[in-house]
């Protein structure tokens, strides 16, 4: 029983590991932007900058996170596609997202047999979809799987900030166990609203996010 148990938590590791080769460095939600264009120019608004993003995450992204994660037929999983298409107005994060989405299931199924394979061929392959979607019907559950959605999007943020040199590992690392912190002490899944309810209330974050790709145009072509 403990290996089985050992095994899940390295599955885990596994899909959080950074070295994971879905691209998601490709797009870092803006961040680039947000220091290039000196929005954030101390580790302070840094670390307000990353909150306000954990609660836009919480607000909105994670509703669907959370229902994908529970989909038992195509008919669920569709009309979730679709209110996640009506409610995401940002181009910019719709052509990341679908890029990752489809990056994600090409590794996936490399590595597991992914029940429903033929759902997303026909939906748009939205990463916060058919991540949560994929790993729900592997058997994770909602809990581990909102829980590794939030590390990854915290994680590729700092990440980030190391490679434009604006912040050092150990820092990187110190901020990141605060804000998981700042998670832990705030947030749960019943913190998590329903898609009806879910809202964005975090405009600079929507500015850094469309203005992005002018900056750093290629990256979308990873």
């Amino acid at each position: 029983m403990g290996e089985n148990k050992n095994y899940h938590l390295y599955q885990i590791l596994h899909f959080a590991d950074s070295a994971f080769p879905i691209g998601g460095f490709a797009y870092s939600n803006g961040m680039e932007y947000a220091v290039k264009s000196q929005l954030i120019n101390t580790v302070e608004e840094l670390r307000q900058y990353l909150k306000s993003y954990i609660d836009q995450m919480y607000a909105f992204d994670l509703a669907f996170v959370k229902q994908a994660c529970t989909v038992t037929t195509f008919e669920e999983l569709e009309l979730l596609s679709n209110d996640y298409n009506i409610m995401l107005l940002n181009p910019a994060l719709k052509k990341a997202g679908v890029v990752l989405g489809k990056n994600w299931l090409s590794i996936l199924v490399n590595l597991y047999d992914v029940p429903h394979l033929d759902w997303y061929k026909k939906i748009d392959t939205d990463f916060h979809v058919v991540f949560a979607a994929s790993l729900g019907s592997l058997g994770f559950s909602a809990q581990e799987i909102c829980e590794l959605f939030v590390f990854m999007n915290v994680r590729d943020q700092l990440s980030v900030v190391v490679r434009l040199g604006t912040l050092g590992p150990t820092k990187s690392h110190q901020l990141q166990k605060e804000l998981l912190n700042y998670v832990t002490n705030n947030y749960d899944m019943s913190s998590i609203p329903e898609v009806k309810n879910a809202c964005k209330n975090a405009y600079l974050l929507e500015l850094c996010q469309l203005s992005h790709q002018y900056l750093y145009t290629k990256l979308f072509q990873n």
